[in-house]
């Protein structure tokens, strides 16, 4: 047996369509509906973003750099700091 995958939503009315399908005329199937956990779905999306906010993490220095240095080097331009 072949397993396709198709997303697809249902209509106000309650009818589902599948068009443009990868079988024969008249071919028989068996067809199988998951409905999608709309929590679950935004927990795993948050989990992502947690993922991602976690690669890139939190660079730390001991290094302290006095103010006159600073100014020296110019870093901050004509903002002032």
């Amino acid at each position: 047996m072949l397993a396709i995958k198709i997303r697809s939503r249902i209509d106000k009315k309650g009818n589902l369509s599948l068009r443009n399908l990868p079988v024969k005329d008249q071919e028989s199937v068996e067809i199988i509906i998951l409905v999608e956990d709309q929590k679950e779905k935004e927990m795993n999306l948050q989990l992502k973003l947690n993922k991602l906010m976690a690669t890139f993490g939190t660079v730390t220095s001991n290094a302290v750099i006095p103010d006159q240095q600073l100014s020296r080097e110019n870093i901050y331009g004509s903002e002032g700091r």
